[in-house]
């Protein structure tokens, strides 16, 4: 009997994030985004996901146009 594999379980392919986006912030950038991340009740990558997803949805309905 094969031993179990430690670790988390593997994501679909559809659901792997593949790329990474780096941001340099100041010190006083980073606490804002932290605190408004915290609001949310999100983590800040998982808060900063969302931003950079709804704000490039809503230029890419602006180029539509």
């Amino acid at each position: 009997m094969k031993a179990k594999r430690m670790g988390r379980p593997p994501l679909a392919k559809k659901e792997r994030k593949a790329a990474h986006l780096s941001v340099r912030l100041t010190e006083a950038e980073h606490r804002a985004a932290e605190r408004a991340a915290k609001a949310t009740g999100q983590g800040l990558s998982e808060w900063a996901r969302a931003i950079v997803l709804a704000a490039s949805s809503v230029a890419s309905v602006d180029e539509a146009r």
